[in-house]
């Protein structure tokens, strides 16, 4: 719920250079509130300090704001959902990829009346259930406010640890009861162009390998037959010559 109409008016302040100076915002909540969540914005915008003779000039002033979230007692609901959870690269989300790095994103919708800050942990686990990588979730403390959908991200930088099947796990709790959230998403890591290039040379290895089997068998081949040539000609020269013998000259 907006915060706004509860807001008194917020005063202006002049300040020096490398002033710092607490401002305290008067909040008045009726009774009528509706019980929950309620936020807003209190922003200030610095004015440059200058008399009228400069208004035709151009300045840049800067601007810096609070959020405020105030709960309003009563029957507070506090629900959330995991809306996604996916993994990214490059800021596409797929389900297979070539390498790392990846980001882990985790979108949760607030389906309550209250903010809520999830707090857990994010882990990636190989096809046999080892642990390989792991972060904090929200480290920066962010709510999700009620009705609304945030997007957080998890990234992890490693580029060439990655092979094979692997499941992202998000582990959350939230709430005053600190009620659990999981989720999970499989994806795989294929380096297609690795594996093609040693597809290639163990295909290159099996070509040449054969082609030297054909030629080693062959070659083999061709001397047991010159062996066998040289025994039919020696088995005829020794008929030869035993026929001589029977059968000298001049009978």
């Amino acid at each position: 719920y907006p915060l706004k109409k509860y807001i008194s008016d917020v005063p202006s302040l002049t300040l020096e250079p490398k002033e710092r100076r607490a401002v305290t915002i008067e909040i008045n909540v009726p009774e009528d509130a509706a019980p929950g969540g309620h936020f807003g914005l209190v922003q200030f915008k610095g004015v440059p300090a200058g008399d009228g003779n400069q208004s035709s000039q151009v300045n840049v002033a800067a601007s810096v704001g609070t959020l405020i979230l105030l709960s309003v007692s009563g029957e507070i609901e506090e629900q959330m959902v995991v809306d996604r959870l996916a993994v990214s690269q490059d800021g596409n989300t797929g389900s297979f990829f070539e390498n790392g790095p990846f980001t882990l994103i985790t979108e949760l919708d607030n389906t309550g009346n209250v903010h809520l800050e999830p707090t857990g942990s994010v882990t990636i686990t190989n096809l046999f259930g080892q642990e390989v990588a792991g972060a904090a979730f929200n480290k920066n403390k962010g709510n999700v406010l009620p009705g609304k959908i945030r997007r957080f991200e998890n990234a992890f930088e490693e580029k060439d640890r990655w092979v094979g099947r692997y499941t992202a796990t998000a582990q959350l709790q939230y709430g005053s009861d600190n009620t659990v959230l999981k989720e999970q998403v499989a994806f795989w890591v294929i380096p297609y162009k690795i594996i093609g290039i040693i597809l290639l040379m163990l295909a290159a290895i099996i070509f040449f390998g054969r082609r030297a089997l054909t030629a080693y068998k062959r070659n083999i081949l061709r001397q047991y037959q010159q062996q066998q040539q040289n025994s039919d000609r020696s088995a005829d020269s020794d008929d030869e010559n035993r026929r001589s013998d029977q059968h000298p000259p001049g009978e």
